[in-house]
């Protein structure tokens, strides 16, 4: 998952550890999984990313690498983040 951190966002990526995120909406259980964390090196706009697989229904595992920002600032906020942006089709880096 390292490599895959950093051939997405183009820096040095060093693992700092992972974390199980449970993420509900509306009462029901929309994903759980591991999601890692990551110190970003000489990255232009952020210091960090979370990264982790996510199956969609019907779909194949896919690569989620979402960087830290002041709004995305914990490995839940990235997995919302990246729900919302699969909801709008929006394509989240």
């Amino acid at each position: 998952m390292t490599r895959a951190v950093e051939r997405l966002h183009g820096a040095k990526a060093h693992f700092i550890g992972s974390v199980l995120v449970h993420e509900q909406l509306q009462g029901k259980l929309v994903w759980r999984g591991a999601v890692s964390r990551f110190r970003l090196d000489k990255h232009p706009t952020a210091t960090g990313c979370y990264a982790w697989l996510m199956a969609a229904e019907g779909h194949e595992e896919r690569f989620h690498g979402v960087l830290h920002t002041p709004q995305v600032n914990s490995p839940r906020r990235a997995v919302q983040a990246a729900l919302a942006a699969d909801q709008t089709g929006v394509n989240q880096r």
